[in-house]
């Protein structure tokens, strides 16, 4: 798919934030998004919320970190995946 937007959303035991999150990013009105979600090693369900909106939703891709390195970390390895034209950052509990 072209992407038009990839929006990179670094998540850190952010699990009773991210259906909002993920909510309002899904029912933009352009639907050429790439979310990027990538999970810095929370010890609650966000990695398993993740799981259950990229399992119903291919625009939503999800990296797993083994080790928590913070949101600088996080942010680029999900730039290594964006296939957007133009690449935006959204905190998970936005």
């Amino acid at each position: 798919m072209n992407y038009k937007v990839t929006v990179l959303v670094a998540v850190y035991n952010m699990a009773r934030f991210l259906p909002k999150c993920l909510d309002s990013l899904l029912g933009q009105t352009l639907k050429e998004i790439q979310v990027v979600c990538i999970d810095d090693a929370s010890t609650d369900d966000s990695l398993q919320l993740l799981r259950q909106y990229a399992s119903k939703d291919q625009r939503i891709e999800v990296i797993t970190l083994a080790e928590n390195h913070g949101q600088a970390y996080a942010r680029n390895q999900g730039l290594k995946q964006a296939r957007g034209k133009y690449v935006c950052f959204l905190d998970s509990d936005d």
